[in-house]
């Protein structure tokens, strides 16, 4: 799969491409991360090219738990999310969360097998954000 870049992008420069989104932005985060990480990583939050990294011993299973976040206490969702999103709801049982480190490429990886929580928490996240 190839991604071209807008006309517009093939002449800014990574300060112009930070502040217009493109450090945040799926399609170009990598090589935002690889080319533009000094412009990105002071924006901070969805910007940074710096990522929390889930420790092993308490993690999420499912990928998409940070955007469910509002479901952990939910109560028609919270047993799935805590079985599911341990890390990010808190479920963990004491054990620390989360560390911080660095990720080449801006890009933290899943455990292989991976994947989203169910279906009904994805529908309930699209179809009753707050």
């Amino acid at each position: 799969m190839f991604i071209t870049l807008p006309l517009e992008v093939k002449s800014a420069t990574c300060a112009q491409m930070a502040e217009n989104g493109y450090c945040k932005n799926p399609l170009y985060r990598k090589i935002m991360c690889s080319n533009c990480a000094k412009e990105c990583n002071p924006r901070g939050g969805a910007d940074s090219c710096e990522l929390p990294v889930k420790s092993s011993a308490c993690s999420d299973v499912a990928t998409n738990c940070e955007s469910l976040k509002y479901l952990c206490t939910n109560p028609t969702y919270a047993n799935v999310m805590a079985k599911n999103c341990m890390s990010t709801c808190n479920t963990c049982n004491g054990v620390p969360a989360t560390t911080t480190t660095t990720v080449a490429g801006g890009a933290a990886t899943t455990p292989s097998g991976a994947n989203a929580v169910t279906t009904e928490a994805t529908t309930a996240a699209t179809t009753k954000n707050p």
